[in-house]
């Protein structure tokens, strides 16, 4: 299994291309750590599925 996270990467900051760990690294820091992906993430899933069970309950009253 590969890790997407570890493909090369350009740096924004800095604009060094970067390869493996440091390209996961870099990646995460961009997108402003492991807390805030699992948060940003997890947000936009309980969004998913409060719209799933919304259109569920809609289409249970036609």
């Amino acid at each position: 299994m590969s890790d997407s996270f570890c493909r090369p990467y350009k740096n924004p900051r800095t604009g060094n291309n970067t390869y493996g760990g440091a390209a996961r690294n870099g990646r995460l820091k961009t997108l402003g750590g492991v807390d805030e992906i699992v948060k940003r993430t997890t947000e936009r899933a309980i969004d998913a599925f409060l719209n799933d069970a919304d259109s569920n309950d809609e289409s249970n009253f036609k």
